[in-house]
């Protein structure tokens, strides 16, 4: 590790102290939060694009919150990129691959994304 740069032995010893908090997932269990996070976020931006259309509320905040969610939206993408979710664990793959393509879907990402992100240090 002596000859990596600086930054990459800081990202590395602060995802390796992560990993070890009482409040970290094992390697065999699942992270449902984003997920859980996710099913809210499509629901309420279904919401808000139901009552913008019908007109009960303006355009320019409709495009605002559903931004907004969409932003929120891009953490969960990042955390399936990284295999947060399935915690690199085979049996969790597909959730993680549904969690992050439903995501994607909405901030109109591709697997091209995955794939190119995964690897960078």
């Amino acid at each position: 590790m002596e000859g990596l740069p600086r930054y990459v032995r800081e990202r590395l010893d602060i995802a390796t102290a992560m990993s070890e908090t009482p409040s970290a997932p094992d390697s065999n269990n699942i992270d449902l939060i984003p997920a859980v996070e996710l099913a809210g976020i499509l629901a309420v931006h279904c919401t808000v694009s139901r009552l913008t259309h019908k007109g009960k509320l303006s355009k320019a905040a409709g495009c605002f919150l559903n931004a907004t969610l969409c932003t929120h939206c891009f953490s969960i993408v990042h955390h399936c990129t990284h295999e947060s979710i399935s915690q690199a664990n085979e049996e969790h793959a597909a959730f993680e691959n549904m969690v992050f393509r439903l995501g994607a879907s909405l901030i109109f990402f591709d697997d091209g994304y995955r794939e190119g992100h995964r690897y960078v240090l």
